[in-house]
């Protein structure tokens, strides 16, 4: 027996509100959402995201709110200055990467393949052990 088809979901609107601290982005929210629409805050998640990094670098609880919507929330913080050498390093790596693969071509690629190779059988236990002169 053929069933038609589901109706087709119906059109949802997504609605962008920016504006500085204080602007009434939230007063305008809120009479979105008496008119059905759901407030949903790009900054939640990024807010659950810097939680979870300040705690990896060791800020407590209480330190980690007064960072995030606290006295500290516009203060420079040394615990982020390691995620910031980070993406250097990454941005030198990746600069590496491309002159190497420009200069060696091809034999970069082989290169690639047999330290993935090597990773992989190290991972898996399956490497053999080195001859020595002993």
């Amino acid at each position: 027996m053929n069933r038609p088809p589901p109706p087709p979901a119906p059109a949802r609107a997504v609605i962008g509100i920016t504006g500085h601290k204080g602007s009434g982005k939230d007063t305008a929210a809120e009479g979105l959402v008496a008119q059905g629409f759901t407030h949903v805050k790009l900054a939640d998640a990024l807010k659950a995201m810097l939680r979870k990094l300040l705690a990896c670098q060791g800020a407590d609880a209480e330190m980690i709110r007064r960072m995030i919507d606290g006295d500290l929330k516009e203060v420079p913080t040394p615990l982020l200055e390691a995620v910031a050498e980070i993406r250097v390093m990454e941005d030198r790596i990746e600069a590496m990467r491309e002159s190497l693969a420009s200069a060696i071509g091809a034999a970069r690629d082989a290169y690639v393949a047999d330290i993935a190779a090597f990773i992989q059988a190290a991972a898996c236990g399956e490497l053999e052990p080195l001859e020595t002169d002993s």
